[in-house]
C-alpha cells in the first residue's frame, strides 16, 4: 500500500458518557476508534484506487507525498471533531435521558450552539474525496502552445467523460436499491452512501465533472478553430501585430511608447506589457483576436 496513517487518540471516556447522554444502549467498549478508524481507512482506499489510476505515481511522487500529508491532516482533524463533539455531547442530556422536568433549555440552547461551530469546523473535510482526486488525478495543465495540444485534450476529454458515465451509472443503480427498499442513503463524509457496496456521489461532484468535461469540448474547438485560421499579421506606422504560436500568444510591438489612449485601450482588451519580451500580449483564443481587431481600429486610426 502506498497510504498509510497513525492513529491518533480517540477519548474512549467522553465517547462513553455522550452516548449515555443521549442513549438508554449501553456503548460498545472502543467503538468510537473503530468507527474513525473505520473512516480513515475508507479514505485511503479511495486514495489508493485513485493512485492506481493515475499516470503519474512513478514519475511524480512528490504527488504521492501530497496526498500522504493531505491524509495525515484529515486523520487529525477528524480525530479533533469526534473528541470535540463528544466533549460537547457530555455537558447536557437529552430531554428523553434527564426528563421534561426541570430541563436546562438554555443550557441545552448553549449545546447545540457548540454543535454548529464544531460542524463548521469540520466541514472543509467534507470534500476529502475530490480533494484526493485533484492530487493525484488531475493532470498538468496542458498548454495552447503544445503542438500536441488537440491530442491530449481528447485523450483527457475521453477519460473524464468514461469516469463520469461510470458514476452516473452507479448513482442510478443506487437510487433503485434505495427506490427498491433494498437500501437506504446515509450521509456521511463523502456524500450520500447507500448500504450496498456501491457508493453514491454527491451532486456537486458530478456536477464538478460535466463542467470540465464542457471546459475541455470548449478548449478543443477553440484550439481546433485556431489551426483552420490562417495567421493574424499586420504591420503599420510605427506598429506591428502578430501571432506568436510557440508561446500561444497574440501581441503587437511598437517602435517606442505608445500613445496613452494607445495603451489604455489595450489595457482594456486584456493586453499585458511584458517587459522582458518588450511587446503587449494576451492569449491568442479566439476572443483574442478579436480583441486584437478592436485594439487595430485604434493604432491604425
Amino acid at each position: 500500500m502506498l497510504f498509510t496513517f497513525t492513529p491518533e487518540t480517540i477519548n474512549e471516556e467522553a465517547a462513553r458518557r455522550a452516548k449515555e447522554n443521549i442513549s438508554f444502549s449501553d456503548y460498545k467498549p472502543g467503538s468510537a476508534t473503530a468507527d474513525y478508524t473505520s473512516q480513515v481507512n475508507a479514505l485511503i482506499e479511495i486514495a489508493e484506487d485513485f493512485a492506481r489510476r493515475s499516470r503519474f505515481t512513478a514519475s511524480e511522487p512528490e504527488r504521492i507525498a501530497e496526498a500522504q500529508s493531505y491524509i495525515n491532516y484529515y486523520s487529525r482533524k477528524y480525530a479533533e471533531y469526534i473528541n470535540k463533539d463528544n466533549e460537547i455531547t457530555c455537558r447536557c442530556p437529552s430531554v428523553m435521558i434527564a426528563g421534561p422536568a426541570n430541563f436546562p433549555v438554555r443550557k441545552k440552547q448553549k449545546q447545540v450552539a457548540a454543535w454548529d461551530a464544531n460542524r463548521k469546523n469540520y466541514i472543509s473535510l467534507d470534500d476529502a474525496k475530490y480533494k484526493l482526486h485533484y492530487i493525484l488525478l488531475e493532470e498538468h495543465p496542458i498548454s495552447s502552445a503544445d503542438p500536441e495540444a488537440l491530442e491530449k485534450l481528447n485523450k483527457k476529454l475521453e477519460r473524464l467523460q468514461a469516469e463520469h458515465a461510470e458514476h452516473l451509472k452507479a448513482n442510478k443503480a443506487a437510487a433503485a436499491e434505495v427506490k427498491a427498499g433494498r437500501a437506504k442513503y446515509e450521509y456521511g463524509t463523502f456524500g450520500a452512501v447507500t448500504t450496498t457496496d456501491g457508493r453514491h456521489l454527491p451532486t456537486y461532484f458530478t456536477d464538478n465533472e460535466s463542467a470540465e468535461i464542457r471546459r475541455i469540448k470548449g478548449r478543443i474547438e477553440d484550439l481546433k478553430r485556431q489551426k483552420e485560421t490562417p495567421s493574424k499579421e499586420e504591420a503599420g506606422d510605427g506598429w506591428n501585430l502578430y501571432e506568436d504560436n510557440e508561446a500561444g500568444r497574440i501581441c503587437f510591438e511598437f517602435d517606442g511608447k505608445p500613445e496613452q489612449n494607445i495603451i489604455d485601450t489595450l489595457k482594456s482588451y486584456g493586453f499585458k506589457w511584458s517587459p522582458r519580451l518588450k511587446r503587449w500580449q494576451r492569449q491568442n483564443t479566439d476572443n483574442g483576436r478579436r480583441a486584437a481587431d478592436e485594439v487595430l481600429k485604434v493604432v491604425s486610426a
